[in-house]
């Protein structure tokens, strides 16, 4: 059975994202052995706590204390070369704000796609819900369930 690194950066048990999470490693426990990194565990220091426009910001410091010449990436004398041997990421995160994958507003997904090619990462999938701080408790969780059943979908082919 293939191993799968799964990245925990949900801050509170409560989380959305948490939920989401859940779902899909629910759904890829049958194909993959998952080890879980929990980021707020590992003791790591973000310079600040700012979380706008893309993720928390210990999980920046975790992708930057992970950035490490001849371990995720080299280089042949020109560029930058990967050294992950991953074929596919995917992000999962919820938005308070209309802000869609994609947009200018969206960093945490830019920013995936960078370091998958700085480091080899293979294809990157942005599962999004957007707009939940202005939606009702039950539209909230209607679009947390519907998220959960695209990562679900998309574990098949993962």
């Amino acid at each position: 059975m293939e191993r799968l690194l799964v990245i925990d950066s949900c801050m509170r048990p409560e989380s959305r994202t948490r939920k989401i999470l859940e779902a899909a490693k629910e759904a890829l426990s049958s194909r993959y052995e998952i080890e879980c990194i929990d980021v707020n565990a590992a003791g790591l220091l973000p310079v600040t706590p700012f979380w706008d426009m893309s993720f928390p910001a210990v999980l920046k410091t975790f992708f930057e204390n992970m950035s490490l010449f001849g371990v995720t990436f080299t280089d042949n004398g020109e560029t930058c070369i990967g050294l992950c041997q991953c074929k596919k990421v995917m992000y999962i995160t919820t938005r308070g704000m209309n802000i869609e994958t994609g947009s200018l507003r969206d960093q945490g997904s830019s920013y995936l796609q960078a370091l998958s090619s700085l480091w080899g990462l293979g294809e990157v999938t942005t599962v999004a819900v957007w707009n939940l701080d202005y939606l009702s408790p039950e539209e909230v969780d209607k679009k947390v369930r519907e998220a959960s059943s695209l990562v679900k979908a998309l574990a098949v082919s993962f």
